[in-house]
């Protein structure tokens, strides 16, 4: 799920589409968002964005950037790794499971998107 969240909100960061950051459209309580919110409580502009179920997407953009800015993003991205890590080991400890771990490849592609979105 926090994959997932992670994915709906910032690998569609340029997408025009009607789908981009549909979590905020619909009020989702993601991941990132809690992050945001409990790190920065002061700032109520990611809580009033998520209650007006936008879809204009600026201010859909606008709210990628609070997060980013807030480092939910980079916090989600390092429970990533760590949840990434924890299941390869858990794997490993059980006897090794190749079709497992080619399952965790494929659902690491957060983490190739993210790369090749920063180094271009």
């Amino acid at each position: 799920q926090i994959r997932d969240d992670y994915c709906n909100l910032c690998l569609q960061e340029y997408s025009e589409n009607k789908s981009y950051c549909e979590d905020l459209t619909e009020g989702k309580f993601s991941f990132p968002i809690i992050h945001a919110i409990h790190t920065h409580p002061e700032d109520k502009q990611v809580i009033h964005i998520l209650r007006q179920r936008t879809r204009n997407v600026d201010v859909k953009k606008y709210c990628v950037k609070l997060l980013d800015n807030y480092g939910s993003f980079e916090h989600t991205r390092k429970v990533l790794t760590q949840l990434d890590s924890d299941a390869r080991k858990e794997v490993e400890n059980l006897g090794g499971n190749p079709l497992m771990i080619k399952i965790l490849d494929g659902l690491r592609n957060w983490s190739y998107n993210f790369d090749e979105k920063t180094n271009n």
